[in-house]
């Protein structure tokens, strides 16, 4: 199982993302675009984990004490030819950290870059000529997103679609 902790979306929160997406392609001459039901900001990314394993993962998740933050959305930039929306707040760095503790007092291996809170909204970005992530960022439209929870995630391939299924909840 690929799996991977993150803070979803709500339905009005994609349609803002969204607009923000479709302004983006038009910007752009080929991207592979983060589909609408794949939105998330990833708090801890596992990779494989065998199913064994899920209930300690999911035991370490249920152990994190968190009261609801606010979150910034907004302000575009990339990583190569990654575009993302910036994640502004130091909480859910916080939350991150705590979560990552958790994961570890139960001997969960998770990648350990650094956490950079971000929205991913394209890999394999191609901007057209006269165009740029700068372009980009003076037409996205920000928001404030209220976290409650954040969730366990699969990540699975289905005819070629990456899929991800929530498999646990974790509410504030």
């Amino acid at each position: 199982m690929r799996l991977f902790f993150a803070v979803g979306f709500s339905e009005a929160e994609k349609n803002v993302i969204s607009e923000n997406v479709a302004s983006l392609k038009k910007m752009c001459v080929r991207g592979n675009f983060t589909r609408r039901e794949n939105l998330h900001i990833t708090l801890a990314f596992l990779g494989e984990v065998d199913r064994a394993s899920l209930k300690s993962v999911i035991e370490a998740a249920a152990r994190v004490d968190f009261s609801p933050f606010d979150i910034a959305v907004g302000g575009a930039g990339k990583f190569g030819n990654v575009v993302w929306l910036g994640v502004g707040g130091d909480e859910i760095k916080r939350l991150a950290g705590h979560l990552r503790a958790s994961l570890d007092k139960n001997g969960i291996y998770y990648d350990r870059k650094p956490f950079s809170p971000h929205l991913t909204l394209c890999r394999e970005a191609e901007f057209q000529p006269g165009c740029d992530a700068e372009n980009f960022n003076a037409a996205v439209r920000s928001f404030d997103k209220r976290v409650v929870s954040f969730d366990l995630m699969e990540s699975t391939r289905i005819d070629g679609r990456l899929v991800y299924k929530k498999l646990y909840t974790r509410k504030f």
